[in-house]
């Protein structure tokens, strides 16, 4: 198969799964706060002690989310991988990196149907504004697996040499 081809392929899939985590993400927004709200709202919040340690949790877990999704491509041997495999690798690495987001996003909207505290709004809305940085595309895919457009007619799947070799 052609490697532009299959680089565009790739970028496609990731942009889907992007948009679905975004969607199901505003869907339980819609739901927790129109539906789930009378029923269940506030339903741990008298609850302080759980309440501290699940915050403390959220907080720790959202903003290492964020600062692990936007440098998961640069640690060592990630960075590695992908430039000896762009093709299977930036696939996983990218997925795992919309999964590091909506995860915890998802977690803080469950948060709040729990404790009816905004602040997990707040760190829902911080990791949204995460997901911006790493929408899928075919620049930044050459950028974050080092091929230039020369590189595409070889194989994509071939090591690239690295100035340490």
């Amino acid at each position: 198969m052609d490697v532009k081809m299959e680089i565009t392929r790739i970028v496609n899939y990731l942009k889907t799964v992007f948009w679905t985590a975004l969607a199901i993400l505003a869907v339980s927004a819609v739901v927790v706060e129109f539906f789930l709200m009378d029923v269940a709202g506030g339903l741990m919040a008298d609850n302080q002690q759980f309440e501290f340690l699940f915050h403390t949790f959220m907080v720790l877990l959202s903003l290492g989310a964020c600062y692990l999704s936007l440098r998961l491509f640069k640690m060592g041997s990630i960075e590695k991988k992908l430039r000896q495999q762009p093709l299977t690798e930036y696939k996983k690495w990218s997925l795992v990196r919309i999964a590091l987001l909506f995860i915890p996003a998802w977690l803080n909207i469950v948060g709040y149907q729990l404790f009816l505290s905004p602040s997990y709004v707040y760190l829902a809305i911080i990791l949204l504004l995460t997901f911006a940085f790493i929408y899928p595309t075919k620049g930044r895919y050459m950028s974050e697996t080092g091929i230039e457009e020369s590189d595409e007619a070889q194989d994509a799947d071939a090591p690239i040499p690295s100035a340490e070799q």
